[in-house]
């Protein structure tokens, strides 16, 4: 549910996916979009990810993903401070390279704001690769790397996914992930979950991120990220 899978949509078909998200940070960090929080800081967040596929053929695949952002944080020197608006637009092409091996190729666009600390307001490039299999009819392997590069603080990430078909309508999911921000901090997450069929053109599905591990400084911490996620497919 939170990493990418393989899946490619026929030609002509239509994917809207909305994804909300959000959690709490601690300590001295510098997060995904590379923001630096210094001293003793407390850092909450909650993302909105309205994401939109196009099947142009049955290997090549569009997809424009628009954030919202809000967020607040304090500490003792600079108190409190909170924003909230339109983040980093990202479009991305996704290619059908093997029957199970497929790479999502983008660009986070500028549209955010770094002063607002609402994306970073930059142009990068972005890369993930995909491996999607199934070891039998209700069990799906999924395992996937990539990174956001930039000048300054290049983002990697890493993980893998297991996912089991309980029935037609209900999927078990376990995902072990981890993001690298140019080796200076490693966060590594397990997140369980579950996604229900509503329909046959809507699915709702939740999941939990737990951090298991973080590299970089013993006093950063971030407590569980709830996700939850509904996926339409309205169908060519």
């Amino acid at each position: 549910m939170i990493q990418e899978d393989g899946s490619i949509l026929e030609k002509g078909e239509i994917e809207v996916d909305q994804l909300f998200y959000g959690g709490k940070y601690t300590g001295e960090i510098i997060n995904s979009k590379r923001q630096t929080y210094s001293g003793d800081v407390q850092s909450y967040w909650l993302e909105s990810w309205t994401d939109i596929w196009y099947g142009v053929s049955e290997s090549f695949n569009l997809r424009l993903m628009v954030p919202i952002d809000k967020w607040s944080y304090k500490d003792i020197e600079s108190g409190r401070e909170d924003a909230s608006g339109l983040s980093d637009i990202r479009l991305a092409a996704k290619i059908k390279i093997r029957d199970n091996f497929s790479g999502l190729f983008g660009l986070k666009t500028k549209t955010g704001s770094e002063d607002k600390m609402l994306g970073t307001g930059k142009n990068e490039p972005f890369v993930k690769f995909v491996y999607d299999t199934y070891v039998t009819s209700n069990f799906n392997f999924i395992l996937n790397s990539g990174g956001q590069f930039n000048s300054e603080n290049n983002l990697y990430n890493y993980g893998f996914g297991l996912n089991y078909y309980l029935s037609e309508k209900l999927e078990i999911v376990f995902e072990i992930f981890g993001e690298n921000i140019s080796g200076k901090y490693n966060q590594i997450s397990v997140a369980p979950g579950i996604d229900f069929n509503l329909s046959k053109t809507m699915s709702v599905g939740i999941a939990f991120q737990i951090p298991i591990k973080v590299i970089g400084n013993s006093d950063e911490y971030c407590e569980v990220m709830p996700y939850l996620g509904f996926f339409y497919f309205p169908g060519g």
